[in-house]
């Protein structure tokens, strides 16, 4: 029953010692399946004549799919 700020920080990861671990990177998402969609007024993104709504707080952002 921990709020959404105590559960979730962006506190760096330690390892062994106490030492600070680079936070790994995603996959890569410059191959051929992937596209870079913008995200519409109502916070809808359109691929391959799906559609797949994100939320209105994302309009005008562009994301990768």
């Amino acid at each position: 029953m921990d709020t959404p700020a105590a559960r979730f920080s962006s506190a760096p990861a330690l390892g062994p010692a106490g030492v600070s671990v680079p936070v790994e990177v995603g996959p890569d998402r410059s191959g051929g399946d992937w596209v870079s969609r913008r995200v519409c007024g109502n916070g809808v993104v359109s691929v391959s004549w799906q559609q797949v709504s994100v939320g209105r707080h994302y309009a005008g952002a562009r994301g990768t799919v």
